[in-house]
């Protein structure tokens, strides 16, 4: 019954169009690890943009009214579903003068926003749209990579996401990979495994150098208060510092740090997802058009 009907062309099918809006936001994130401060400087620019946004469509407005009712910014979490937290994120809500009170469509104003501000020098994630979208979160094109070397993922989902932005109609792309702290990732020499050494002596004593290890704990007025022990600051804040630093052997012996391990400075992700065991890297884009996806990631295949 049901192919019939489909047949027989009995149920007519039709593309929603994009309702229009009146709460518009733009979410950013900045590599983890930025201090607020900088966030702050993002937020403040895109406050001054969205409140720009009077003057810039002051002539397709139906009344004096300006465009712009309220800006509101959020720096440091994510408001909505996902209620993200960090100092390297923020979110700025704009809500603009009812549809009936203006002669453009909310969509031709995050065009705009999104030209104005996706360039701010440091950010690595943005996207602009309905504000506090409780619907469902896919977005229209998703491509997932899935593999065991990071490094190259991340090097193939760059080139992906780079040659996506640049057709027609495909807007907010972005890759779920965030860069994370830099770290310092270091070897065991073969001198100093010959010896007995190994990960977890130098590294306990790196650890207690740096974060601390408890050295004592007393009792004072009834709470028990620990003390931790680590080295003064002026010798702990520069990579200097550890390169110029001793550490025990079994046999008590202190040993340069250089005659232990070779090491290396790389920045890490700050998450790593995997699925079915393998580690995943999604590219996400909206198309401007609806129902354009499919002819885009036809086209995508065709040419990559």
């Amino acid at each position: 019954l049901t192919a019939s009907i489909i047949k027989a062309n009995s149920i007519k099918f039709s593309v929603v169009p994009e309702m229009d809006q009146f709460l518009l936001d733009v979410t950013f994130e900045l590599e983890e690890g930025t201090p607020y401060e900088k966030t702050r400087e993002v937020s403040d620019f895109i406050r001054k943009k969205a409140v720009g946004l009077n003057e810039k469509f002051k002539a397709d407005m139906k009344t004096d009214e300006p465009l712009v009712k309220h800006v509101i910014s959020f720096i440091g979490q994510k408001v909505g579903l996902s209620n993200a937290k960090g100092s390297h994120i923020g979110m700025t809500v704009i809500e603009i003068a009812a549809s009936d009170q203006r002669k453009i469509h909310s969509r031709a104003i995050v065009q705009y926003l999104r030209e104005e501000v996706s360039s701010f020098p440091g950010i690595k994630k943005i996207s602009l749209g309905k504000a506090f979208n409780e619907g469902p979160k896919d977005k229209a094109i998703e491509i997932n990579l899935q593999g065991n070397d990071l490094s190259e993922m991340k090097l193939v989902a760059d080139t992906i996401a780079t040659e996506l932005a640049k057709l027609q109609n495909v807007i907010d792309v972005n890759t779920d990979y965030l860069q994370g702290k830099k770290e310092i990732q270091y070897t065991l020499k073969d001198d100093a495994r010959l010896s007995g050494l190994d990960f977890s002596l130098i590294g306990s004593q790196i650890r207690s150098n740096y974060y601390g290890s408890e050295a004592l704990r007393i009792t004072r007025h009834g709470d028990e208060v620990k003390i931790i022990a680590r080295l003064p600051l002026a010798e702990r804040k520069s990579m200097g510092d550890l390169e110029n630093s001793y550490y025990q052997n079994y046999q008590r012996e202190y040993i340069p740090f250089n005659e232990l391990v070779t090491f290396k400075i790389n920045e890490s992700p700050s998450e790593i997802k995997k699925i079915d065991g393998k580690t995943s890297i999604l590219i996400s884009a909206e198309v401007e058009k609806i129902g354009f996806e499919k002819i885009i990631l036809k086209k995508f295949d065709q040419s990559y």
